[in-house]
Parts: C-alpha cells; structure tokens; sequence
C-alpha cells in the first residue's frame, strides 16, 4: 500500500463517527403524509399512520405501514381505509395496535399482520389520542367533543374492553369547567395538557380510568403572555421531568411534580414567528429531542439536536435537516430502547400535493 493510500484510509476511520452521525440510518418514504409514530416495545418496528395518497383527500384515504427498523424497508400495510389517520398506539404486549380517525373511528389491529380485528365509531369528530392502560385489558380513546370555547377543546375519554371492544363505564369530560390552558385562556387548538403523565391516561387501582381535576400549562417564568404561553411540553413515563418549549424562545426542563424550573434554559429558538417546536423524552427520561423549524428566505428550516438532561449536553446535533418550504413537523418519538429516534415531517409544495419522509437517527452511545 502506498503512503497516500494509508493516509486517506486513517482519515476514514477517524472522521467516520462524525460524517456518520450526521446522516440518518434510514430514510423512509411513504405514500403521504406520516401524521403519528409509534414503535412496538421491542423497537425492532415502526407504524406509521397518515394519508394514502400525496393529494389532502377525505377519512377513507389513509392507511397505516410497518417498517422494520433495522432494514428500513417498509414489511406491511393496510388498505386505504378511515379510522387510522388521526392517532396510533401498540400495546404493552406488542400483540396489537390502536389508531382513531379523523371521523370519530377507532379500530384495533393485529401485529404484524394488520390484520382488522375490531372496530367502533363514536361521532364524526377527531380522535387526538389513544392508550392503552398498563395491563393491555382495556384501552382508551380521546374524542374531541363539540366546538373550541374561549377556555379549549372540549373533549371525552371512553374506554373499551380490549377484548371485545365493548364500553367500560360511562365517558369522561376530560375538559374541566374552567382550565386554564394558557396564560391569557387563548383558545386551545390540539389535545389538552392533561392528558396526564406521558401523554397516556391514568387509572386507579381497581383499573378505572381518572379524569383530571385542571390542566397544568406549565407557565416558563418571564414568557410572553401575550402569545399565549408554553407552545409544546412534554412530560417524562415516571413523572418526574417535563421539557417545554415557550413563545419567549426558551425551552426549559422542569422537576414536574414540584412544578418547577431545573436550571438554565436547555434551549434557544428564534422568538418571532418560529412554528410550534416538535418535543419528545426518551423512556427512561434521560434524553430530550428537540425539534424546531423556523423561517428562512426561502421556507421553514428543519433542526434536531437531542440533549441528555442529566448533564445538559447535547449527544445529538444540531442536525440541519434542511428547508421545508411551507411544510411542518408531524411527529417525534424515540425508540423504547433509547438508541434511536424518528422523526416525520413532510414538504409541501403546491397544495394538495405533499411530499413526506420519516427519518431514523441513531442516538451515539453514553460515553
């Protein structure tokens, strides 16, 4: 081997990690738009939900696809179909998945074969959410019910028997008589903040679902209240850390159950006219992902930086995943093992038209 040959072949080994962290494991592509991500307990699989075709088209024209996360290469899919384009959830056991529409629909799926296996309606309005409780025996949906009041979305949880998909109990008013979802009670415009700790529902030891008493914005001290508070938060599996980001360009961690701030901010963010910032907690709550898109001459600019909230530093990022248009973030979400998160976020161009990606980062292991 000549000298020339070595030299470029040690520069290869050692740039390696930085040129590879800078470039995602896999780049999938659906149809359309990926409106929410989950991964199976195992996080060796990826469901996607969102639109079956690139054209904005009704309820029937969505579908949901299974991704194997290691190859990248998409293993399954549904046919287009409605109650599977607002919301999805696997359960605990990894056996089934749960989506809700954009019409009130929720259907229960079997895993991996997408195999239909229960169904319900429950009005023609979205279903934001979906969980199942801990012991996989029961699971919830989140329907918004009725129209946006100066005080936010009114909504109601019902719960269903996985088994038989029949009604448990009576639905719950998840949208308490006066919550204060902002500072100044500008009108909220998606699910609310008390869907409890790690966006799941809470229930009691008799396995009752538990309505809550008021909704927490966790207001960032010195935030514009004018712009109307925290633009996203989101709270740790075990409760006991939350990150949210505030129109004031700040995202800041928080000891959740005393209700206050750790430290400095975690993050800066452009403060005017940057769009909704994308957040997610691993599930041992030790690492965040921010996601933000601000403004540029030419669209919205993409950026992912992945921070552990121990030591403040950042093990991922920041990543300038590129110019948008006048696209947006649809989901975040890390994979149960913690060693790698996906994003989906899609282009836009001439509307109806839009042009989607899920990418998969690794997350680089704790040194």
């Amino acid at each position: 081997m000549n000298a020339r040959f070595l030299l470029c072949l040690t520069f290869l080994v050692l740039a390696w990690p930085l040129l590879a962290a800078d470039t995602p494991t896999h780049v999938l592509r659906p149809t359309a738009e990926a409106c929410w991500l989950a991964f199976t307990p195992d996080s060796k699989l990826l469901l996607t939900g969102g639109g079956a075709t690139p054209n904005l088209g009704d309820e029937f024209d969505y579908e949901m696809r299974l991704w194997d996360v290691e190859t990248g290469k998409m293993i399954a899919k549904t046919m287009p179909s409605n109650g599977i384009g607002a919301s999805g959830v696997v359960s605990p056991d990894g056996q089934l998945v749960l989506t809700g529409g954009t019409g009130g629909q929720w259907r229960l799926w079997t895993l991996p074969e997408l195999k239909l296996v229960r169904k319900g309606q429950l009005d023609d309005l979205r279903i934001d959410r979906v969980a199942f409780r801990p012991d996989g025996k029961a699971f919830v949906t989140l329907l918004r019910d009725g129209p946006t009041n100066k005080n936010g979305v009114n909504y109601k949880a019902f719960t269903f028997d996985t088994a038989n998909g029949r009604p448990i109990g009576e639905p719950i008013d998840w949208s308490p008589e006066k919550p204060k979802i902002f500072a100044d009670e500008r009108p909220l415009s998606g699910p609310p903040a008390g869907w409890t700790i790690g966006n799941d529902p809470t229930f009691d030891k008799d396995g009752a679902l538990v309505a809550p008493t008021s909704i927490d914005p966790l207001e960032i001290p010195g935030d514009d209240v004018a712009c109307g508070g925290p633009m996203a938060r989101v709270i740790s599996r075990d409760g006991k850390r939350a990150i949210s980001a505030g129109c004031n360009g700040q995202v800041v961690v928080w000891d959740y159950p005393a209700r206050k701030v750790i430290g400095k901010p975690l993050a800066t963010f452009g403060r005017l006219f940057v769009r909704d910032p994308g957040l997610a907690i691993s599930a041992d709550g030790r690492l965040a992902a921010i996601a933000i898109m601000e403004p540029v001459s030419n669209g919205n600019s993409l950026s992912l930086t992945v921070y552990d909230l121990d030591t403040r530093k950042v093990v991922l990022g920041p990543l300038k995943i590129g110019i948008l248009g006048v696209g947006l973030v649809e989901a975040l979400a890390f994979r149960p093992d913690g060693l790698s998160l996906a994003i989906s976020f899609n282009r836009r161009g001439d509307v109806p038209k839009t042009s989607t990606e899920v990418q998969l980062w690794a997350i680089p292991a704790k040194k």
